[in-house]
């Protein structure tokens, strides 16, 4: 759709003047005069006295003028991307000439025609018009479709001939830029983007294809409303679709909102709006969207990231002119349905799209049939197909008609069909290639959604869904009203059915508690509905089902998707899965089934829950159905739901103001009937209604058997326990008590164990731990031999007892596995209790049942594996998480049930121990207890049940490089003491009974004793009395009142802060203390609050507070209140905000000249600036805070603060004064606990480390590592996970210095201690650095097993799609290492697909250009060049000029090869240009290439001066290493040049320098070479001479045999080896050449051993073995990749394989070009055969370049 561009937010420039400034930027002049020349030329041809499509649209030059200035646009809102001279002058000058073809009078110059049709044309119509006045509307119109073809034809017909209007300023192209133009203009419309080159075959940096979708979309953005009459339309008989695309041209308009987003507007008025709205929005921007995605994507990978808004939308606008009638009529039609035939088609192009096919048009061959042409870019190749849609049975005419059209071009035919595919045509079909006929739903089975229908059918399978499953119920509540209104529906499968078919209805979220069968029934629903849709997948929507749980670490909608569609159901999907997604989504395909709202994350605050809703909500769309599934606890209370769900409650990260509404729908509790209906079909008639009867005759039963999940166990409990009424289970926890032992013993009794009852119990007790700790419910097979030994390694003796004890817990009753090999518990519940379990058998008070019921194989009772713990051990396990988390209901309700009578007795015992440790020991120890003592009834609960130290938090910077002060409370004790002896000293003496200091050193040492309350008493008896000595009593109930928080007395906590807040308000005090008291007061409330709501009390409490504190001049308090708000604001990401908020605070704090807190304020501010990246203004508010630390002499707040700047110095690469301010941190705590000083000291080694000073790096590590080794207490915060950085930062320092061991030792270690923490990130960077170090040390097959256990890691734990890339194509480079190039190829291709799904262009480029290098070692240099342009055109998308040269220098090293050394010397000239002085290291390596470049091109044109006159200037930079590689290569030269004296000097001086800078590579390389140069020399000498020189090479090359041997180096190995026999075939010595040959083979992959297979065939022909020269000539035809080879090399292989004349041929051409001359040719052993050819003769005059077989090394 053409539309015109208006701009909201941004101004542009639409004048000639834009143009003419962009080429002035142009540098070359000819090309600046050659644009205008084309301008002038294009405006003549505009302009003639008979127009030939005059008034059918304002193709013209103003057309042109306004496409020239939207691609300007376009350029100029991305910074003005680079582009070439080359580039802007094709890009204007396709601009100016693109719409030509619509001018051109083919009757005048029927070779355009004829060049058109050439190029693709088809203009289905016979011209019969002698001149431009004579065309029929049928030709006019047959031009205008093929008015691209003819616009590019023209242009080179101009040129060629000089001709036309076009002649003379076509005849001025530059000759290198004519094909480039043509393609562009060719493309500029209708053709797929994709079928355009990517780079110029003449000049690979020019960008072709991104020039020809530019040109496209800013076409496309170009409209007037005068362009096309309505009278024209109906002239040209266009059909309805056209005839409204063009009319509402006149009624679009664009915006930018902001740049780069694309907003589409299509206005109509108040009528036609309400009748077309739909139809215009799916036809035409819908559309647009489509079809442009292609075309969007390549300016993406240029540097133009732009993209078509989703606020795209027909808006209501009352000034808007009606609709001419003409028009609605097309638009009614397209308001209908449409035809069988037409929704085929348009079904089979959704899919395809979906699969990243273009289709533009589809076409209308008859009533039954319709066919569209698909083009797909899968990278590296280009895939057509045929497609044809059939409205009827299919015939095998269809087969013959689409076979003989496809060709080279169109190598594919797809036949689809709704009706039937008679057998005999199925058959007659397959005898066909490349054709494929389909029904229309096996089309979708098999080439679209297989893999996901497999894996539905499998979970529905897998749990006998279809068998067992019973229509549930479900209800609606009304909670505004009250009584709350509640309406019930007894069959939830028509409900969903009934709202699946009313459109525009809010999405469904469906709520249960656990075991309500919530997931039972998604299963269900997807699998019936699934039917529905493949018998009409037109009509119907596909069914979606994801099951959230398994991409719980998911953090976006769209990575949500992209695992899904990608990673689980292993789809087809090319590029991003998300885009495909939502197009599916937003055309009304998909019904989307999210299963489990509530495990998207397991411990969550409100907040989070908010987001997570906001997140999913991104996968709604005006067209979509959604259902979404949680579980009732998940929401604290009805009306909570109700406003996440309805999206009145926003996210923090939501920009969207219109939320998708959920409407919430309760899965009811089975009826009675429902109930019998279910166990009837599980047990049976008889025995099904016995148990019925005996469950709903007993209430406790019949409630639990309300929930689905619950009637299996109790069916097993039954079996387990019998009928006798005192063994009924009471209690869900007993249910699942008698059920679990009933499996486990079945699988004993069955002899399908080898471990008892005990240990069995141990095991999911502790597996259950690990999956609900670290949310990860699901345990891949391969992991659970480490889990068996981790828990019962003493046990297992040997690798088949370990085997057993794998079989035995995987095979267990308890336990599903799915498809991929993921375990997890038949139901969460199940791992909730064991868990439960584990804590009351862990805390000591399980009751009897639980610890005598679970039997072993004798029926005696199992022991229970598990002792009272101590408070510390209990903190890792029940005082890890919080029982109020409401992830954690379920074992909370569980562990109530299991308890002993005598429990509040421990409970009281775990608070008090609890109360002796710090919170960092305890953890949620003591608060855990409280809770439990709540819920048996021993306590009143709390209204402030939610408790955490949420406002602690805030007031403590979450980067702090040391813990706060472990004396911080000690402290506050001594100020409570010296507060009483100030107020007693007044008045009272010491020894003064009465004396209040008696009271508050009574009270003192009480509240040391943990004796809170008694000591708060002494004081209230008092304080009455002394009025002084209430300051003393607020004082000790506020300490109180924190003390009580820490060891989880939450009751308490909350009192004495109410009392604080009573006792200070009631006094008669100013408005400054009482307003001081309200803040402490809430301050100290927000810690015992964990409702997100409270921050937002505290907000608007503390906003209160500065305005009354503003009101009577409370300056202190003022400051204090913008403090806190700086602080909310940060935590809330108001990065904005919070500086402000802060700013203020700090500005107030100066005014109070209150030193301290003017420093605590810049350091807050200092802190959200470094979140924010800006570093700059973190250190200069760090400068002001320090400065203030030492004005109030503060040593331990300056040395915080430094340690901090350090950190932002080191940010900014400041490393000297990063160090400075380590040092000086390290230099104030020195006296302070070893854990201070190990954090500084990692630190300081950090920063060394990226400064390159490996040594001190590694001395500061290690000395870190020392005061880490000496803390005993090891449950201090961070110290595991530090410890394990240290190791892990000490063994990247080892690695920069080449010290593979080390390091591999330290990674070793960090990854130890980063397993035992379940650290799964940290656990991948160590598997994938000792990968790294392992191929280092040549230990490649080890290196490979490290690096695939991290991606196991990374692909199963972590869902982290980057670095699942970085280490496949870390595995792809130890292939290519290996040479094993074919599986280095598969690797890489896998990690292009992930880079391209996460459309991270850097990395696409990177793997690109490995799979080219990988290519080119392949010899196959026909597919290592387009991959190498690909990449550059990438690198030069991201303007990274480094990468750019590294492309343009692997292009110039395929041109060497191909013997192009002009356009070699060319793109390493390009290459060095695209690097700066600081690139000194590639600089120094593309001059290396650029030099060998410059061997070849002075060998070629007896220059050799020319090399030496380069090797002077790399000289001139002092590197050594290149020095000698550069000798080396003379060296070489010299010796193919057969000045062998020269070259025996350059390669010892060459040799000289590798032993000098130890480089082993160089000196193996420079002894093969100097072995090969005595050789030639023996062959050119007689006698003594001949002998000596014979010597020398063997010595030479058995000296660089042994230097590869002792590196261990198999390729260089095979390298000299292959060089010792080319030297015994050119002195005849055939049985030595083959042996050498033999062992050459040995170490060289099959795939790389052609040439090894030509020499084999050499020696078994002399030696007259004719059958094994047949074998390796066939061999040596198979591996040799032909298409990569040069003539020089195919000629070699050809004479071997007896062509001899073929042979002649390719060396007539190899001489041509400079491989080769005739006196290398005549002593060549491969080509001895043509001495006596008599063409042969002909060449013998003939001496150009040199050019052996076997290239450089």
């Amino acid at each position: 759709m053409c539309i015109s561009m208006v701009s909201a937010s941004h101004h542009y420039d639409t004048g000639k003047e834009s143009i003419d400034a962009f080429i002035a930027s142009i540098a070359e002049k000819d090309l600046r005069d050659n644009i205008y020349f084309l301008r002038d030329a294009a405006e003549k041809i505009w302009t003639p006295s008979i127009r030939l499509l005059q008034g059918y649209t304002d193709h013209d030059i103003k057309h042109s003028e306004r496409v020239a200035n939207n691609a300007i646009n376009l350029l100029g809102m991305n910074n003005n991307i680079n582009l070439l001279d080359q580039e802007k002058y094709l890009l204007l000058s396709a601009i100016f000439l693109h719409d030509i073809g619509m001018q051109c009078d083919i009757a005048r110059y029927p070779e355009i025609h004829f060049k058109a049709e050439q190029l693709g044309a088809k203009f289905n119509t016979e011209f019969k018009a002698s001149n431009i006045a004579e065309y029929s509307n049928k030709e006019k119109r047959a031009i205008r479709e093929n008015h691209q073809y003819l616009s590019a034809a023209w242009i080179s017909y101009a040129f060629k001939s000089h001709k036309t209007e076009l002649g003379d300023a076509a005849s001025r192209i530059p000759a290198y830029l004519v094909s480039d133009l043509i393609e562009i203009c060719k493309y500029h419309s209708k053709l797929p983007i994709n079928n355009c080159i990517i780079a110029s075959i003449n000049y690979p940096t020019i960008r072709v294809q991104f020039l020809a979708a530019l040109l496209r979309f800013a076409d496309e953005l170009d409209t007037d409303r005068n362009r096309i009459p309505f009278s024209v339309i109906k002239l040209f008989k266009l059909d309805p679709y056209n005839a409204v695309y063009w009319w509402l041209h006149n009624l679009t308009i664009i915006t930018y909102e902001p740049a780069n987003v694309i907003i589409l507007k299509i206005m109509l008025n108040e009528e036609d709006y309400a009748k077309f709205n739909s139809a215009v929005y799916d036809n035409f921007i819908m559309e647009f969207q489509t079809k442009n995605h292609p075309v969007i994507t390549i300016l993406r990978q240029n540097g133009i990231p732009v993209a078509i808004g989703a606020e795209s939308c027909v808006v209501k606008d009352s000034n808007a002119e009606s609709l001419p009638e003409d028009i609605k009529a097309e638009l009614t039609k397209l308001t209908k349905s449409f035809d069988q035939l037409e929704s085929l088609a348009h079904e089979v192009r959704t899919w395809l799209r979906a699969l990243s096919y273009e289709i533009y048009e589809m076409i209308p061959i008859d009533r039954e049939t319709i066919e569209m042409e698909a083009s797909a870019d899968h990278g590296i190749s280009n895939q057509k197909v045929l497609v044809v849609c059939l409205n009827r049975d299919l015939k095998i005419y269809d087969i013959d008609n689409i076979f003989s059209r496809i060709d080279m071009d169109m190598p594919s035919g797809l036949l689809i069909t709704n009706k039937r595919i008679p057998l005999k045509v199925s058959d007659y079909a397959y005898t066909k290639k490349n054709i494929h006929i389909f029904y229309i739903n096996d089309f979708l089975q098999q080439r679209i959604w297989g893999s996901y229908f497999t894996w539905l059918k499998s979970q529905i399978d897998m749990e006998s869904i279809q068998q067992l499953y019973i229509d549930l119920g479900c209800y609606q509540e009304d909670i505004t009203k009250d009584p709350v209104i509640t309406e019930k529906h007894s069959s939830l499968d028509n409900f969903i059915d009934k709202w699946l078919r009313e459109p525009g209805k809010t999405h469904i979220s469906l709520l249960g508690d656990f075991g309500t069968g919530k997931t039972w029934f998604c299963r269900h629903y997807a699998y019936r509905q699934l039917n529905n849709y493949l018998n009409d997948p037109i009509k119907e929507r596909l069914p979606l089902l994801i099951t959230l749980r398994e991409f719980s670490k998911a953090t976006t909608a769209k990575q949500l998707i992209n695992d899904a569609l990608i990673e689980q159901y292993k789809l087809p999907f090319k590029g991003s899965a998300f885009d495909i997604f939502k197009d599916l989504n937003r055309r009304g395909k998909l019904l989307l089934i999210l299963d489990g709202f509530d495990e998207m994350a397991r411990k969550v605050d409100y907040q989070t829950v908010v987001d997570n809703f906001w997140e999913l909500a991104n996968l709604t769309d005006n067209n979509s159905k959604v259902i979404l599934t949680s579980r009732t606890e998940y929401f604290r209370q009805s009306i909570e739901s109700e406003k996440i769900l309805g999206g009145e409650t926003f996210g923090r990260n939501t920009l969207e103001l219109s939320p998708p509404k959920f409407e919430t729908l309760y899965v009811d509790k089975l009826s009675d009937n429902q109930i019998r209906n279910l166990i009837l079909k599980r047990r049976g008639i008889t025995k099904g209604n016995y148990d019925v009867d005996l469950i709903l005759s007993i209430k406790d039963l019949s409630e639990m058997a309300r929930k689905p999940v619950l009637i299996e166990l109790l069916l097993s409990a039954l079996d387990e326990v019998g009928t006798k009424k005192e063994n009924i289970p009471k209690n869900i926890s007993q249910v699942y008590l008698y059920a679990t032992n009933n499996l486990i013993l079945r699988n004993i009794k069955s002899e399908r164990t080898f471990s008892s009852t005990t240990t069995k119990l141990y095991f999911l007790c502790e597996l259950s731990w690990q999956m609900i700790k670290n949310n990860n419910l699901r345990i891949h097979f391969s992991a659970f031999p480490d889990i068996i030994i981790k828990y019962f390694g003493e046990k297992i003796k040997g690798e088949g007892e370990l085997d057993n004890w794998d079989y035995d817990v995987r095979n267990n009753s308890l336990f599903h596995r799915d498809s991929k090999g993921y375990y997890e518990f038949a139901h969460k519940s199940l791992a909730e209790f064991f868990v439960a379990f584990k804590f009351a058998a862990e805390m000591g008070c399980i009751s009897k049942k639980f610890e005598q019921t679970y039997l072993e194989n004798d029926l005696k009772p199992a022991i229970v594996p598990y002792k009272p713990k101590s408070v510390l051990d209990l903190a890792k396990t029940f005082g890890a998480l919080s029982l109020l988390d409401p992830a954690l209901a379920t074992i909370r309700e569980f562990l109530m049930n299991m308890t002993a009578d005598d429990a509040p007795g421990t409970l009281w015992r775990i608070l008090d121990e609890s109360s002796d440790k710090p919170q960092n020991e305890a953890k949620f120890c003591g608060g855990n207890a409280s809770i439990m003592l709540q819920d048996l009834g021993i306590w009143r609960p709390s209204p402030y049940r939610d408790i955490t130290n949420l406002l602690e938090q805030m007031l403590m910077p979450q980067e702090y490089v040391f813990p706060p002060s472990p004396a911080k409370m000690d402290q506050l004790e001594k100020n409570l003491l010296v507060l009483g002896y100030d107020i007693s000293t007044n008045k009272f003496k010491k020894g003064q009974s009465d004396n209040p200091l008696n009271f508050a050193l009574k009270a003192y040492n009480l509240i040391k004793e943990g004796k809170l309350e008694e000591s708060c008493s002494i004081i209230e008896i008092t304080r009455t009395n002394y009025p002084k000595l209430r300051d003393f009593y607020l004082s000790l109930v506020s300490y109180a009142g924190i003390q009580s928080l820490y060891i989880g007395k939450l009751n308490e906590s909350e009192r004495y802060f109410s009392e604080y807040e009573k006792v200070g308000g009631n006094r008669n005090w100013s408005g400054l203390k009482i307003n001081e008291v309200r803040l402490h007061s809430i301050s100290h409330r927000g810690i015992t609050l964990r409702d997100s709501k409270l921050i937002q009390g505290v907000r608007h409490s503390i906003e209160k507070i500065k305005q009354d504190s503003i009101n009577i001049g409370d300056t202190l308090n003022e400051a204090k209140s913008f403090l806190f708000l700086g602080i909310i604001d940060r935590l809330e990401t108001r990065y904005e905000e919070s500086i402000n908020n802060l700013r203020k605070a700090r500005e107030l704090f100066i005014r109070e000249r209150n030193i301290s807190r003017i420093g605590v304020s810049s350091a807050n501010i200092a802190f959200t600036y470094r979140l924010m990246g800006n570093y700059d203004d973190a250190i200069s508010n760090y400068n002001i805070a320090i400065k203030n630390f030492e004005e109030g002499k503060d040593a331990y707040r300056i040395a915080c603060a430094r340690a901090r700047r350090g950190g932002a110095f080191r940010a900014l690469k400041h490393f000297d004064k990063a160090i400075e301010d380590y040092e000086a941190a390290l230099a104030i705590i020195r006296d302070q606990d070893d854990f201070q000083k190990a954090v500084v000291l990692k630190e300081l080694g950090t920063t060394y480390l990226r400064m390159g000073r490996w040594n001190e790096a590694i001395e500061n590590y290690n000395e870190a590592l020392t005061y880490f080794s000496n803390i005993n207490n090891i449950h201090i915060e961070g110290l595991n996970s530090r410890k394990g950085q240290t190791f892990y930062s000490l063994g990247l320092a080892y690695l920069m210095q080449a010290k593979w061991a080390e390091s591999l030792e330290h990674f070793k270690n960090a990854l130890s201690i980063f397993e035992e923490r379940f650290d799964n990130y940290n656990i991948s960077l160590a598997q994938s650095s000792i990968g790294i170090a392992l191929k280092m040390l040549n230990l490649d097959k080890d290196a490979l097993f490290h690096f695939n256990k991290a991606l196991d890691v990374v692909t199963n734990e972590m869902k982290d799609k980057k670095r699942e890339c970085m280490i496949i194509t870390q595995i792809s480079e130890v292939h290519l290492k290996m040479h094993s190039y074919n599986q280095a190829l598969n690797k890489y291709s896998q990690a292009l697909g992930i880079a391209e799904r996460l459309n991270d262009d850097r990395m696409r480029g990177n793997i690109i250009g490995q799979i080219g290098i990988t290519y080119r070692l392949m010899n196959i240099l026909t597919k290592a060049e387009p991959n190498f342009k690909l990449a550059l055109q990438i690198f030069m998308g991201l303007s990274d000029k480094a990468k750019v040269s590294w492309m343009l220098e692997e292009l110039g090293q395929v041109y060497i090869k191909q013997g192009f050394y002009d356009k070699a010397i060319h793109e390493y000239n390009a290459a060095l240009k695209h690097l700066g002085a600081s690139d000194k290291a590639l600089i120094d390596e593309n001059l290396v290439n650029l030099v060998e470049g410059f061997v070849l091109e002075a060998i070629h044109k007896g220059k050799i001066q020319k090399y030496k006159a380069a090797l002077n200037e790399i000289e001139k930079l002092g590197a050594l290493s290149l020095r000698c590689k550069i000798l080396r290569n003379l060296g070489e030269a010299y010796r193919r040049s057969g000045k062998y004296n020269e070259s025996i000097k350059l390669l010892n001086e060459s040799l000289e320098i590798a032993r000098v800078i130890d480089d082993k590579t160089q000196k193996g390389k420079i002894l093969s070479y100097l072995g090969l140069t005595y050789a030639d020399f023996a062959q050119s000498s007689e006698g003594a001479d001949a002998i000596a020189f014979k010597t020398s090479s063997t010595l030479r090359l058995s000296e660089s045999l042994k230097v590869f041997q002792e590196m261990g180096d198999k390729f260089l190995e095979g390298w000299v080896l292959e060089n010792q026999a080319e030297v015994y075939l050119k002195q005849r010595s055939w049985d030595m050449a083959l042996e050498n040959y033999k062992k050459a083979i040995e170490l060289e992959s099959e795939e790389n051993s052609g040439f090894i297979h030509l020499g084999l065939a050499t020696c078994y022909k002399n030696l007259s073995n004719f059958d094994l020269y047949k074998n390796e000539c066939k061999l040596a035809h198979k591996l040799l990749s032909i298409e990569g080879m040069n003539e020089y090399s195919l000629a070699c292989l050809e004479a071997i394989c007896g062509k001899l004349e073929k042979s002649i041929d390719l060396l007539e051409i190899a001489l041509n070009k400079g491989q080769a001359n005739i006196e290398h040719i005549s002593q060549d052993p491969y080509l001895r055969d043509l001495q006596n050819i008599p063409d042969y003769r002909k060449l013998q005059n003939r001496a150009y370049g040199d050019m052996q077989m076997i290239p450089f090394m």
